[in-house]
């Protein structure tokens, strides 16, 4: 007690050691929040990474890749088998994503990871970072009926605008057929007369209207289906000349190939802060991709998007597919 009381008595009289205590004190503590700051910054940064990337990456600089990836998995296996807990081939390509919305056409330039989704949560924590619970689980590229997190897991705190994603999957997909059919039923497009084509064609001006002139030697789709009605064999059922023939495509019953979207590439903010999506799980996107050919040829096709990553890094978030 008589030391605390004279350390008082001593700090009272003379401020400028009591400055200095306050000044260390203040140090210290600083770098103590400091260095925990920067200790869960670095741990949480390395486990968004190893979202995506695994701790060994084996690289080929050949545009067509490895040419037997099971190959170098089983020789790798057999030198460090005993230090390696799961092994998975990518592809990662640049590419360009376009989608419509609004009737407008939006392009983003992404980078393509193609994944095998038996074994990618093997090597990386890809699946922890999805919006569907059963994908987190094991991922498919499937899309499901519904399902999907209507609040940000991550942040732990409901999120009003992605309610919206309470009706994705096949539900808002078969919704948007429907719609897409009502609109064309109501918007039907004017079909012009078709160009002239050397001596096949030729058009020409009656009052208002175009009258299409087709020679004896150019066939119609009538004409193609009256012969290979007369080829066809007896009791064979009759052709229709203007139904499309062979398997159509049913969007409200099937899909492209899935795919796993940047949640934002798909989402942005409004002025009020407030979360709006563009794209939601049961849409189509085109991608243009480069292949493997030597040189390399552009490459393209439709796919359907099954789920949402969100590792909460922009730098992943809006590039990543």
């Amino acid at each position: 007690m008589y030391k605390l009381l004279l350390c008082w008595r001593y700090l009272r009289t003379r401020y400028i050691a009591l400055a200095s205590v306050i000044s260390v004190t203040l140090g210290v503590a600083t770098m103590i929040v400091v260095n925990a700051v920067m200790s869960g910054f670095s741990h949480e940064m390395k486990n968004r990474i190893h979202g995506i990337l695994s701790d060994v990456i084996f690289e080929s600089h050949s545009a067509t890749g490895f040419d037997d990836p099971e190959y170098h998995i089983e020789h790798i296996r057999r030198v460090a088998g005993d230090y390696i807990a799961g092994m998975t081939p990518t592809v990662h390509v640049p590419a360009m994503l376009t989608f419509e919305y609004s009737g407008t056409h939006h392009t983003r330039p992404v980078t393509l990871i193609g994944i095998d989704e038996e074994t990618q949560s093997q090597a990386s924590d890809f699946g922890k970072y999805l919006l569907h619970p059963a994908n987190r689980e094991q991922m498919s590229f499937e899309l499901r009926d519904g399902g999907f997190d209507t609040a940000d897991r991550q942040a732990g705190a409901p999120a009003e605008g992605r309610r919206v994603l309470r009706k994705a999957g096949w539900s808002h997909r078969r919704e948007w057929v429907e719609w897409k059919k009502a609109f064309d039923a109501s918007h039907p497009q004017r079909v012009e007369p078709p160009e002239p084509d050397g001596e096949q064609a030729a058009v020409g001006e009656v009052g208002d209207e175009s009258v299409v002139l087709i020679s004896a030697t150019e066939k119609t789709p009538a004409a193609d289906a009256e012969a290979d009605q007369e080829q066809a064999p007896a009791g064979s059922p009759a052709i229709d000349p203007f139904k499309p023939q062979g398997d159509v495509f049913d969007p409200a019953a099937e899909q492209h190939t899935g795919l796993v979207l940047g949640i934002a590439l798909s989402s942005y903010r409004d002025d009020n802060g407030k979360e709006r999506f563009l794209l939601l799980p049961g849409d189509d996107v085109m991608l243009t991709f480069p292949n493997a050919a030597i040189p390399p040829g552009a490459a393209n096709g439709k796919f359907t998007i099954v789920d949402f990553y969100e590792s909460k890094m922009s730098e992943y978030d809006s590039t990543f597919v």
